[in-house]
Protein backbone atom coordinates (compact mmCIF):
# COMPACT_ATOMS: atom_id res chain seq x y z
CA UNK A 1 0.00 0.00 0.00
CA UNK A 2 1.33 3.29 -1.30
CA UNK A 3 0.21 6.55 -0.61
CA UNK A 4 0.98 10.38 -0.37
CA UNK A 5 0.81 12.46 2.88
CA UNK A 6 0.57 16.67 2.49
CA UNK A 7 -0.15 19.07 5.98
CA UNK A 8 -0.39 22.32 5.53
CA UNK A 9 0.67 24.11 8.62
CA UNK A 10 0.28 27.80 9.88
CA UNK A 11 0.68 29.95 12.75
CA UNK A 12 0.34 33.33 13.50
CA UNK A 13 4.08 35.32 13.27
CA UNK A 14 5.05 36.49 17.03
CA UNK A 15 6.99 39.97 17.12
CA UNK A 16 7.33 40.47 20.93
CA UNK A 17 8.81 36.81 22.62
CA UNK A 18 8.66 38.95 26.25
CA UNK A 19 4.70 38.73 26.34
CA UNK A 20 4.66 34.76 26.20
CA UNK A 21 4.91 32.43 29.06
CA UNK A 22 7.92 30.50 28.74
CA UNK A 23 6.90 27.08 29.54
CA UNK A 24 8.68 24.73 26.77
CA UNK A 25 10.65 24.72 23.88
CA UNK A 26 7.61 25.20 21.96
CA UNK A 27 6.97 29.02 23.22
CA UNK A 28 10.86 29.92 21.35
CA UNK A 29 9.10 28.60 17.74
CA UNK A 30 8.31 31.34 15.39
CA UNK A 31 4.99 31.60 13.67
CA UNK A 32 4.97 29.14 10.52
CA UNK A 33 4.02 28.63 6.75
CA UNK A 34 4.63 25.34 5.67
CA UNK A 35 3.79 22.51 3.29
CA UNK A 36 4.73 19.25 4.75
CA UNK A 37 4.48 16.28 1.48
CA UNK A 38 5.99 13.01 1.83
CA UNK A 39 5.38 9.81 -0.17
CA UNK A 40 4.53 6.28 2.55
CA UNK A 41 4.64 3.21 1.32
CA UNK A 42 3.26 0.10 4.13
CA UNK A 43 3.12 -3.75 3.57
CA UNK A 44 1.02 -5.43 5.79
CA UNK A 45 0.47 -9.11 6.55
CA UNK A 46 -2.42 -11.31 8.44
CA UNK A 47 -1.28 -11.82 11.68
CA UNK A 48 -3.36 -13.38 15.01
CA UNK A 49 -4.94 -10.79 17.16
CA UNK A 50 -5.27 -11.27 21.08
CA UNK A 51 -8.81 -12.45 20.57
CA UNK A 52 -7.58 -15.39 18.37
CA UNK A 53 -8.87 -14.12 14.97
CA UNK A 54 -6.40 -12.63 12.01
CA UNK A 55 -5.78 -9.05 12.09
CA UNK A 56 -3.80 -6.33 9.33
CA UNK A 57 -0.29 -5.89 10.90
CA UNK A 58 1.89 -3.68 9.60
CA UNK A 59 5.69 -5.35 9.54
CA UNK A 60 7.39 -2.44 7.09
CA UNK A 61 6.98 1.42 6.54
CA UNK A 62 8.91 3.66 4.94
CA UNK A 63 8.02 7.40 4.71
CA UNK A 64 10.41 10.22 2.34
CA UNK A 65 9.31 13.67 2.86
CA UNK A 66 10.47 17.28 3.08
CA UNK A 67 8.97 20.44 3.82
CA UNK A 68 8.78 23.53 2.18
CA UNK A 69 8.27 26.95 3.71
CA UNK A 70 6.44 29.83 2.13
CA UNK A 71 7.61 32.84 4.00
CA UNK A 72 11.46 32.26 4.41
CA UNK A 73 11.73 36.40 4.42
CA UNK A 74 10.31 36.13 7.79
CA UNK A 75 12.89 33.63 9.07
CA UNK A 76 9.92 31.16 9.62
CA UNK A 77 12.79 27.79 8.05
CA UNK A 78 15.12 28.94 10.90
CA UNK A 79 14.18 26.21 13.40
CA UNK A 80 12.23 23.27 12.60
CA UNK A 81 12.13 20.31 15.12
CA UNK A 82 11.52 17.85 12.07
CA UNK A 83 15.20 17.92 11.29
CA UNK A 84 18.44 18.08 12.75
CA UNK A 85 19.65 20.99 9.99
CA UNK A 86 18.03 24.63 9.05
CA UNK A 87 16.85 24.74 5.88
CA UNK A 88 19.88 27.41 4.66
CA UNK A 89 21.46 27.25 1.42
CA UNK A 90 25.27 28.04 0.45
CA UNK A 91 26.03 31.14 2.09
CA UNK A 92 23.64 30.31 4.77
CA UNK A 93 20.92 31.97 2.50
CA UNK A 94 17.61 30.52 3.85
CA UNK A 95 16.23 28.45 1.77
CA UNK A 96 12.22 27.20 0.52
CA UNK A 97 12.99 23.69 0.77
CA UNK A 98 13.92 21.49 4.08
CA UNK A 99 16.14 18.27 4.14
CA UNK A 100 14.88 15.93 2.56
CA UNK A 101 14.38 13.16 4.85
CA UNK A 102 13.82 9.76 4.57
CA UNK A 103 12.32 6.76 7.77
CA UNK A 104 12.52 3.37 7.49
CA UNK A 105 11.01 0.79 10.22
CA UNK A 106 10.46 -3.02 9.71
CA UNK A 107 8.64 -4.49 12.62
CA UNK A 108 8.22 -8.71 11.80
CA UNK A 109 7.18 -8.89 15.52
CA UNK A 110 5.59 -7.26 18.19
CA UNK A 111 9.32 -7.43 20.12
CA UNK A 112 11.11 -7.00 17.46
CA UNK A 113 12.16 -3.51 15.37
CA UNK A 114 14.85 -1.86 13.08
CA UNK A 115 14.57 1.83 12.04
CA UNK A 116 17.07 3.72 10.27
CA UNK A 117 16.71 7.58 8.81
CA UNK A 118 18.27 9.38 6.54
CA UNK A 119 18.60 13.05 6.41
CA UNK A 120 19.92 14.46 2.87
CA UNK A 121 20.37 18.23 2.40
CA UNK A 122 18.98 19.58 -0.79
CA UNK A 123 20.58 22.84 -0.45
CA UNK A 124 24.01 21.98 0.04
CA UNK A 125 23.90 18.54 -1.51
CA UNK A 126 25.15 16.13 1.09
CA UNK A 127 24.26 13.26 3.35
CA UNK A 128 23.29 14.93 6.39
CA UNK A 129 22.80 12.26 9.49
CA UNK A 130 21.84 9.19 9.68
CA UNK A 131 20.51 6.58 12.33
CA UNK A 132 20.22 3.23 12.88
CA UNK A 133 18.71 1.83 16.48
CA UNK A 134 17.25 -1.67 16.83
CA UNK A 135 15.20 -3.13 19.83
CA UNK A 136 14.50 -6.93 20.59
CA UNK A 137 12.54 -8.16 23.67
CA UNK A 138 10.85 -11.04 25.51
CA UNK A 139 8.44 -11.69 28.77
CA UNK A 140 12.01 -11.58 30.51
CA UNK A 141 14.33 -9.45 29.07
CA UNK A 142 14.67 -6.21 26.34
CA UNK A 143 17.40 -5.05 24.55
CA UNK A 144 18.12 -1.97 22.68
CA UNK A 145 20.99 -0.63 20.31
CA UNK A 146 21.42 2.32 18.49
CA UNK A 147 23.99 4.36 16.21
CA UNK A 148 24.13 8.06 15.01
CA UNK A 149 26.64 9.68 12.47
CA UNK A 150 26.38 13.45 11.72
CA UNK A 151 28.04 15.52 9.31
CA UNK A 152 28.92 19.49 9.48
CA UNK A 153 27.45 21.26 5.96
CA UNK A 154 30.19 22.82 3.37
CA UNK A 155 29.89 23.91 -0.01
CA UNK A 156 33.47 21.95 -0.56
CA UNK A 157 33.96 18.15 0.35
CA UNK A 158 37.34 18.44 2.37
CA UNK A 159 34.80 21.09 4.83
CA UNK A 160 32.28 18.20 5.54
CA UNK A 161 33.70 16.15 8.59
CA UNK A 162 32.22 14.06 10.67
CA UNK A 163 29.92 15.74 13.53
CA UNK A 164 29.27 13.40 15.73
CA UNK A 165 29.56 9.45 15.35
CA UNK A 166 27.99 7.86 18.61
CA UNK A 167 26.82 4.25 19.63
CA UNK A 168 24.55 3.72 22.39
CA UNK A 169 23.26 0.28 24.18
CA UNK A 170 20.94 -0.88 27.16
CA UNK A 171 19.47 -3.74 28.16
CA UNK A 172 17.11 -5.14 30.59
CA UNK A 173 16.96 -8.70 31.96
CA UNK A 174 13.93 -9.77 34.18
CA UNK A 175 16.13 -12.36 36.05
CA UNK A 176 13.10 -13.41 38.80
CA UNK A 177 10.01 -12.00 37.69
CA UNK A 178 8.71 -9.14 39.93
CA UNK A 179 11.54 -9.52 41.99
CA UNK A 180 15.19 -9.46 40.88
CA UNK A 181 16.08 -7.28 37.88
CA UNK A 182 19.52 -6.06 35.81
CA UNK A 183 19.48 -3.59 33.51
CA UNK A 184 22.74 -1.34 32.07
CA UNK A 185 23.25 0.83 29.52
CA UNK A 186 26.16 2.42 27.79
CA UNK A 187 27.06 5.37 25.65
CA UNK A 188 29.99 5.84 23.54
CA UNK A 189 31.84 8.59 21.28
CA UNK A 190 33.90 7.61 18.07
CA UNK A 191 34.71 11.18 17.43
CA UNK A 192 36.33 11.85 21.25
CA UNK A 193 37.03 7.84 21.36
CA UNK A 194 35.41 8.32 24.71
CA UNK A 195 32.58 6.20 27.19
CA UNK A 196 30.35 9.21 28.18
CA UNK A 197 28.29 7.33 30.70
CA UNK A 198 28.06 3.57 31.33
CA UNK A 199 25.68 2.45 33.90
CA UNK A 200 24.67 -1.19 36.00
CA UNK A 201 21.85 -1.50 37.69
CA UNK A 202 20.62 -4.39 40.23
CA UNK A 203 17.32 -4.20 41.91
CA UNK A 204 15.38 -6.62 44.14
CA UNK A 205 11.55 -6.05 45.23
CA UNK A 206 9.70 -7.49 48.42
CA UNK A 207 6.52 -6.37 48.99
CA UNK A 208 6.39 -2.56 49.42
CA UNK A 209 10.06 -1.99 49.27
CA UNK A 210 13.00 -2.32 46.52
CA UNK A 211 16.44 -2.19 47.10
CA UNK A 212 18.69 -1.42 44.08
CA UNK A 213 22.56 -1.54 43.67
CA UNK A 214 23.77 1.17 40.84
CA UNK A 215 27.17 1.52 39.31
CA UNK A 216 27.93 4.34 37.34
CA UNK A 217 30.19 5.89 35.57
CA UNK A 218 30.36 9.07 33.24
CA UNK A 219 32.88 11.74 31.72
CA UNK A 220 31.80 15.14 30.64
CA UNK A 221 33.25 18.23 29.80
CA UNK A 222 36.51 16.97 31.17
CA UNK A 223 35.10 15.55 34.52
CA UNK A 224 35.70 11.55 34.84
CA UNK A 225 33.49 10.13 37.53
CA UNK A 226 32.67 6.82 39.07
CA UNK A 227 30.14 6.05 41.73
CA UNK A 228 28.69 3.13 43.57
CA UNK A 229 24.91 3.74 45.07
CA UNK A 230 22.45 1.82 47.28
CA UNK A 231 19.30 2.98 48.11
CA UNK A 232 15.67 1.61 48.96
CA UNK A 233 12.98 2.53 47.57
CA UNK A 234 9.36 2.42 49.44
CA UNK A 235 6.00 2.55 48.12
CA UNK A 236 4.19 5.37 48.34
CA UNK A 237 7.45 6.86 50.05
CA UNK A 238 9.99 7.66 48.02
CA UNK A 239 13.67 6.73 47.80
CA UNK A 240 16.45 6.89 50.77
CA UNK A 241 20.02 6.85 49.87
CA UNK A 242 22.88 6.58 50.03
CA UNK A 243 24.00 5.24 53.39
CA UNK A 244 27.94 5.53 52.75
CA UNK A 245 28.12 9.44 52.33
CA UNK A 246 29.19 10.75 48.96
CA UNK A 247 33.20 11.23 49.70
CA UNK A 248 33.29 7.34 50.11
CA UNK A 249 30.63 6.94 46.92
CA UNK A 250 32.70 9.03 44.77
CA UNK A 251 36.55 9.24 43.57
CA UNK A 252 37.08 12.06 41.29
CA UNK A 253 39.73 13.53 39.28
CA UNK A 254 42.04 11.55 36.76
CA UNK A 255 40.95 8.33 35.94
CA UNK A 256 38.68 8.48 38.95
CA UNK A 257 37.85 4.70 40.35
CA UNK A 258 36.62 2.92 43.02
CA UNK A 259 38.43 2.85 46.40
Amino acid sequence: MIGPEITWTYSTRVDDFTRIPIFDGNDFLRGTNQVQYSIVQRFLAKRPSPAGKSAAYEFLTWRVGQTYYVQIADGQSNVDPNYSSNAFGPGFVPAHFSPLLSRFRLRPLPGFSIDHTLEYDVNFKQPRRQSLTGTIGGSRFNLTGGWSRSVRLAEKAEGRTVAANTLNAGATFKLVPNKLALDGSMYYDFVNKVFWNMQGRLRYDVQCCGFVVEAIRYSYNGRDERQFRFSIELANVGSIGNFMGQDALSQRGGLGGYR
